[in-house]
């Protein structure tokens, strides 16, 4: 059985061609998949897991002269404020142990899925040249795809006869959960 039926996700539809962002919601006995764990789906089951939920950099897209003033007008020219600052503490995140989730994810694959999964960010705006390190690119891409991208619920109560008294939260979504890096009350 795929771990999409066992897990119950909720889905943000397709960042990139032929691929689903799902989260599961349901902590499942028979699934690889982790409750709270993003998904990044081709078929049946998730080829990319991670815990950390995607957030575009708040300089995304800005010239060098526009993120020197962010920097500026923020921090005064200093990076160490982080810890008062949200903005800069996702501005720092890919410096920040608390990246290597998502790294790990997708840096321990098969050439194929790699190639697949480049090769599809390609067609969407990626360009190794100008935008650097993919894995940084493609977190900052899935969060501003998060942003309005419609959340599907997967019919969780239609399977009772898989899901019967496991651990169930159907307030997971788009948004990072308690513990995780950018989680806001």
């Amino acid at each position: 059985m795929c771990e999409q039926c066992v897990v119950s996700p909720v889905y943000f539809g397709e960042p990139l061609p032929g691929w689903t962002l799902a989260r599961a919601r349901l902590e499942s006995p028979v699934a690889d998949w982790r409750q709270g764990q993003w998904g990044l789906i081709r078929a049946d089951d998730p080829t990319f897991v991670w815990w950390t939920t995607p957030t575009p950099s708040p300089t995304r897209g800005m010239s060098e002269d526009e993120e020197d003033a962010w920097w500026a007008e923020r921090a005064g020219g200093h990076q160490d404020l982080a810890a008062q600052d949200p903005e800069v503490e996702r501005e720092l995140w890919a410096t920040d142990e608390r990246c290597a989730d998502f790294l790990s994810a997708f840096r321990a694959c098969s050439p194929n899925d790699g190639f697949d999964l480049v090769t599809a960010a390609a067609h969407c705006g990626y360009e190794r040249a100008r935008d650097g390190v993919f894995e940084i690119w493609f977190f900052d891409y899935l969060g501003d795809h998060l942003r309005s991208a419609p959340a599907e619920v997967d019919p969780y109560d239609e399977r009772p006869e898989l899901v019967r008294d496991l651990p169930f939260d159907a307030t997971i979504g788009r948004h990072p959960l308690p513990g995780e890096p950018f989680y806001r009350q």
